[in-house]
């Protein structure tokens, strides 16, 4: 009598054809590669873990140093604007001041136009010295032009 089990003489299964020692190796065999295999994965996985942390780490460094900068960009941004208000007042202090007054001074305006024409100056380089020194023109606006330096040499050069 022949028990059915499935498998014809040539599909057996291994088991069937091993000794029971190598089946037993076979399986401590497998049970020592699992677990080299997981050894091997959580070693790995905690690599990463650590390179995640020192990353994470490194990021938030980062992420404060960016802080600390923009918080420097902003003081020199502030530090900027007072730099430029605080030229902007000297400029305007400075086209306020001159040696010359034009009620108190008339006299010594027309005085150094007069000296300077004598030394040789044109009518346009006594306009350009009168506007660099910040003269006031005799009407005490806007700047000084050839043409009124000449009108000053023609009438007043005889008053002087």
């Amino acid at each position: 009598m022949t028990i059915e089990t499935g498998y014809s003489a040539e599909q057996k299964p291994l088991h069937s054809l091993l000794s029971p020692q190598k089946i037993s190796l076979l399986s401590e065999i497998g049970s020592f590669i699992e677990s080299c295999v997981r050894d091997s994965v959580e070693e790995e996985a905690g690599a990463l873990g650590t390179d995640l942390f020192f990353q994470k780490a490194e990021i938030q460094s980062l992420r404060t140093e960016v802080t600390e900068l923009k918080s420097e960009l902003t003081e020199l941004r502030k530090q900027f604007a007072d730099l430029i208000i605080r030229q902007t007042k000297t400029n305007e202090d400075s086209e306020k001041k001159s040696d010359f007054r034009v009620k108190d001074d008339r006299e010594a305006i027309l005085s150094e136009i007069k000296r300077l024409y004598l030394k040789g100056f044109s009518h346009a380089k006594i306009a350009t010295y009168l506007n660099k020194t910040k003269v006031p023109t005799l009407s005490g606006r806007g700047k000084w032009h050839r043409s009124a330096v000449s009108k000053i040499i023609r009438e007043k050069i005889s008053e002087i």
